[in-house]
């Protein structure tokens, strides 16, 4: 019996199949997401009456578990297992909102539980359940929306997760460039204003300092969700407006090589700008 192994975040998962789905363990979840073990346990059993036997988890006894199962990681199991499906796995995870949680929910969804367990069906198996990947963008929006994302950036990483997951939308992608308004991080705008630092690389330090100087409203900064090498993370972008506020404070400064400021632990910095004419 050959040991599969797939990787998840920062750990591997010893491949399982159940009655024709993969499924996982208590000790797999709380593995691929760094919690303490007994936590994704204690998740299922505060919520137990909320969950399908057959449909969300499988309860077997130990000798079939071991009878089943690869022995290099079943020959230990001495009380009866829970294995838990993919539509359950986000269901016990639907609270965990931190950056790892994120990257490890969907690299299961695709990577693990997408994969066919028996090959030789022709039937389109390849891409998860569209209940499982409604699961996943329900739990991700309602992160999003704590972290303070505006609407329009949370429906375009919506709407990318169910393209990626193989589901075909026909409402245009918000981030396409036709649609997705123009915003600017710091060092797009050190670009666009020509503020380079004295190794020649744009100065996004000193945009960024310029802006702590300036009165910007919320409705300026904007919170983006961005996924990158399957990393889920925020980050900060300006309006237009804020750009020319940035333009404006330095034409009435006339342009200054030097731009003083105050580091975290109150230090007196000083950024050093060489201008070069845009384009």
């Amino acid at each position: 019996m050959q040991k599969q192994i797939v990787a998840v975040g920062n750990s591997e998962v010893a491949v399982k199949e159940f009655r024709g789905q993969r499924v996982v363990t208590f000790k797999d979840i709380d593995t691929v997401h760094e919690r303490p073990e007994g936590t994704a346990r204690k998740r299922f059993n505060d919520n137990k009456k909320r969950f399908i036997d057959g449909e969300d988890y499988f309860k077997i006894s130990a000798s079939e578990f071991r009878t089943h199962f690869n022995p290099a990681y079943s020959k230990q199991a001495t009380e009866d297992i829970t294995l838990i499906t993919e539509q359950g796995y986000l269901m016990v995870t639907k609270s965990l909102t931190d950056d790892l949680s994120w990257k490890v929910q969907r690299q299961l969804v695709t990577s693990y539980f997408k994969k066919e367990a028996a090959p030789q069906k022709q039937k389109d198996t390849k891409r998860p359940p569209l209940s499982s990947v409604n699961m996943m963008v329900k739990n991700i929006r309602e992160a999003y929306k704590d972290a303070k994302i505006e609407p329009i950036y949370i429906a375009a990483e919506m709407q990318h997760i169910y393209k990626d997951s193989g589901y075909s939308l026909t409402a245009p992608l918000l981030t396409d460039k036709e649609t997705m308004p123009k915003l600017y991080d710091c060092t797009e705008m050190a670009k666009e204003l020509g503020i380079y630092s004295s190794k020649d690389k744009p100065h996004n330090q000193a945009v960024s300092v310029i802006i702590k100087k300036l009165h910007i409203s919320d409705s300026e900064i904007v919170t983006t969700a961005f996924s990158r090498n399957g990393h889920e993370d925020v980050t900060v972008q300006y309006k237009p407006s804020v750009m020319e506020d940035v333009r404006l404070w330095l034409a009435e400064n006339n342009y200054p090589n030097k731009i003083p400021y105050t580091d975290s632990k109150g230090n007196p910095k000083t950024c050093t700008v060489v201008y070069k004419e845009v384009p």
